[in-house]
């Protein structure tokens, strides 16, 4: 019940709004005022929910689209739409040397680096004073293992400001199963 009231209400918002001067005069008789309370309408909050996971999902498929014409040349054994169902900020696109080849726009959102400062670099461009040498070692012994994993490492953005980054990062193999790249989800987190 409830969900249709609120969709009742933003319906009369929409169209309340959409009326003339002279139209909503000739209605004013038939709109009475509530006798009990009554809640600020959240129609506005609702839609900016929804332009928030449309704006996400644009650029979700903006990232896919990318990847899909790196899989054109390198012919990656895995279901990269899937890959990207998860929650990131940056995708980060590295070779099998660990140089950033690719990233996305979240990337520069996150760090302050534009991506074609990035390109050609180790993402140990982004690590400093607080970045743990254990975390590191970890992740190096993950990425030799050839295994998809999770890791929160301290980076610090270009204006030199430390934050966690959660990385899932998943080794992407060609079709004769030998590892060509590495795909890094990053966010912001814990």
């Amino acid at each position: 019940m409830g969900n249709r009231n609120l969709t009742s209400m933003m319906c009369l918002d929409v169209f309340l709004s959409s009326l003339t001067n002279e139209e909503s005069e000739a209605i004013q008789h038939q709109i009475k005022p509530l006798k009990h309370k009554s809640h600020s309408l959240m129609s506005y909050d609702i839609m900016s929910h929804y332009l928030l996971d449309s704006f996400i999902q644009s650029q979700k498929s903006i990232d896919l689209q990318s990847l899909l014409s790196f899989n054109k040349k390198f012919h990656w054994n895995i279901d990269l739409e899937q890959l990207l169902q998860s929650e990131y900020t940056a995708l980060v696109l590295t070779n099998i040397e660990k140089k950033i080849v690719w990233a996305n726009k979240g990337f520069t959102k996150m760090t302050g680096y534009p991506v074609n400062f990035a390109v050609g670099k180790k993402a140990s461009f982004l690590q400093g004073k607080e970045t743990s040498p254990v975390v590191l070692e970890k992740i190096r012994q993950h990425l030799s293992s050839g295994i998809p994993f999770n890791e929160t490492i301290i980076n610090y953005t270009q204006q030199h400001v430390a934050y966690n980054c959660h990385v899932s990062i998943t080794p992407l193999r060609n079709y004769a199963n030998e590892i060509t790249h590495f795909i890094a989800l990053e966010r912001k987190g814990f």
